[in-house]
């Protein structure tokens, strides 16, 4: 158990929590993709995941919130993936995406940072310390190679842009390389 602002939360349960309802979220897909007759399973047979909750339950890990540093402000709301991308940079700190749980059990797709000792850095949220997260962890290479190539913050709600390989193949960047940048999906 650990105190928050004299609450108490049983770290445990509260990641099994999250876990769980990762899980639930991945099997519900599983039986919506059973059904729907347009699914093109058959591009789908070789894939290595057949959705992005599958990918983040298997290649993501679990981490508890926690305050931010003393001299760290908060950014704002509704930006994780450009606040948490500003600081891979600024800080160097580990960038780290997937999902998290607030205080309030709400689970949303979100971003957030790992400083070198492993701490949970936050910088959207407004109690971090009161949150879950499970998520893959990034580096900074691919973060900066897949920021300038699609210009827009966020890595897996991009994926789709250069061809799904981390739902093809577990990658960030496919194997072959990144595709030719086709421009004509911003006009």
């Amino acid at each position: 158990m650990r105190a928050h602002d004299g609450d108490m939360f049983d770290d445990e349960a509260m990641t099994l929590s999250l876990r769980a309802a990762l899980e639930h979220h991945v099997d519900g897909l599983k039986l919506l993709s059973e059904y729907q007759p347009n699914t093109r399973k058959t591009q789908r047979e070789n894939w290595r995941y057949a959705n992005y909750y599958e990918a983040v339950l298997d290649l993501g890990q679990e981490f508890l919130g926690e305050k931010r540093p003393k001299g760290v402000w908060k950014k704002p709301y509704r930006q994780c993936f450009r606040n948490s991308s500003r600081a891979v940079f600024d800080h160097g700190w580990a960038y780290v995406e997937g999902y998290a749980m607030s205080e309030h059990g709400l689970m949303v797709e979100h971003a957030w940072n790992l400083t070198p000792d492993g701490h949970v850095v936050d910088l959207t949220w407004r109690r971090p310390e009161k949150s879950l997260y499970y998520g893959i962890v990034i580096d900074q290479e691919t973060v900066s190679r897949l920021l300038v190539y699609h210009q827009v913050f966020g890595i897996i709600p991009e994926d789709w842009r250069i061809g799904a390989p981390l739902l093809k193949e577990g990658l960030f960047i496919p194997s072959t390389g990144l595709p030719p940048k086709e421009e004509s999906w911003r006009s």
